[in-house]
């Protein structure tokens, strides 16, 4: 199976460190925005991520379409390598 790369122009919405990251964007699925918030729990930290996205009728079959082979897979390594960066710390 061929990779699919996306582009997309971000913007960071908020920076409150080191609780909360949110960002906006676009590309060719739609418009979308991700906030994460970062909860001290004992000696562990949880991560939320909430995520918004505007699509048109065909922007959304897409993005179904890609779920699976590209989207959710792309998201599992961005949050390894966070938590990655976050253990470093």
């Amino acid at each position: 199976m061929r990779a699919r790369a996306f582009h997309a122009d971000l913007l960071v919405t908020e920076f409150s460190a080191p609780t909360v990251f949110a960002f906006s964007g676009s590309d060719e699925t739609g418009t979308f925005s991700h906030r994460f918030t970062f909860e001290k729990i004992e000696n562990r930290t949880r991560v939320t991520r909430t995520v918004n996205f505007d699509l048109s009728l065909g922007q959304y079959i897409f993005y179904l379409m890609m779920l699976n082979r590209v989207r959710l897979p792309v998201a599992k390594k961005a949050l390894e390598k966070l938590k990655e960066r976050l253990e470093k710390q």
